[in-house]
């Protein structure tokens, strides 16, 4: 049984995205009411849940998800049955996977000493010992962790691919009508696995990738919100694009939720260009 954590002030999207690709994908999946069976998310959407702590059959759990949201993520991190669950599904041999703030609960309990893992920009520092990398979804050993709302789909998905395998996750995505931008996991994988794939050259085919380099360098720093912005794009793609700059050495190392800083100069980047073939905008054809 997969059980999902809803505490007063849980992100609603966060939350009810992996549930219903969860259960599309023909997993038992039960939402547990942390304080009763009706709970309020933090945008005032209340929610009936299938079952409240002491009805969960913790023997049975094999994974447990922690949505973000605050004060949700808060009220998980102070409610007793969080530790119950999680030594539970510990011995079970399960896997845990928390969203957005809510890898909080898992760094403050030690969890993701000397893992992997990603959250919502700000939280780094309460993911203790951990490697804090920015990819959208991530998961290391037993563990997954997400960054945030518009990272619940691709969550979602990692989670039915390692409970089903790939191929039921694509069937999914498919049947849900999925936009590829921003959504597709697997495709992550390579920025945090040191594969020879972390350098691809797609990205050098999209004009969006290639305008939000030149607006890094023209600024000197770039964020994921800046790029949103400018570009009118969806937070994934963004994200994926900041990725991608950090491994082709264009932009900084994550900082909290800092911004980046380039690290090489616009000439360095259009010589890079040039070499394989791709003459910058205003350079002409």
């Amino acid at each position: 049984m997969i059980i999902v954590l809803l505490a007063d002030g849980f992100e609603e999207v966060e939350a009810l995205t992996p549930v219903d690709m969860l259960r599309r994908a023909g997993l038992d999946v039960k939402t547990v009411g942390m304080n009763g069976k009706i709970v309020c998310g933090s945008h005032k959407i209340p929610v009936i849940c299938d079952l409240e702590p002491s009805e969960v059959n913790k023997d049975e759990v094999s994974l447990v998800i922690f949505p973000g949201g605050m004060p949700g993520s808060l009220n998980l991190d102070a409610h007793p049955f969080t530790d119950e669950i999680i030594s539970a599904v510990n011995q079970n041999g399960g896997r845990l996977a928390a969203i957005c703030a809510a890898p909080l609960v898992l760094g403050r309990r030690g969890l993701l000493k000397g893992k992997k893992a990603t959250c919502y920009p700000g939280f780094e520092k309460e993911l203790l010992e951990a490697v804090t990398v920015t990819a959208p979804v991530v998961t290391d050993g037993n563990i997954t962790t997400s960054r945030g709302m518009g990272t619940a789909l691709a969550f979602a998905k990692e989670l039915i691919t390692l409970a089903k395998g790939k191929d039921e996750a694509e069937t999914i995505s498919k049947s849900i009508m999925e936009v590829s931008e921003g959504c597709q996991c697997e495709a992550f994988k390579h920025q945090t696995d040191n594969s020879e794939e972390s350098e691809s050259p797609s990205y050098l085919d999209d004009e969006k990738f290639l305008e939000s380099v030149e607006l890094a360098l023209a600024t000197g720093r770039i964020s994921t919100a800046l790029i949103q912005r400018k570009l009118a794009i969806g937070y994934g793609r963004a994200a994926k694009y900041i990725d991608v700059m950090e491994d082709l050495g264009i932009a900084s190392e994550a900082d909290g939720a800092k911004p980046r800083y380039t690290l090489i100069t616009a000439e360095e980047w259009h010589k890079k260009l040039a070499e394989v073939g791709i003459k910058y905008p205003d350079e002409g054809n």
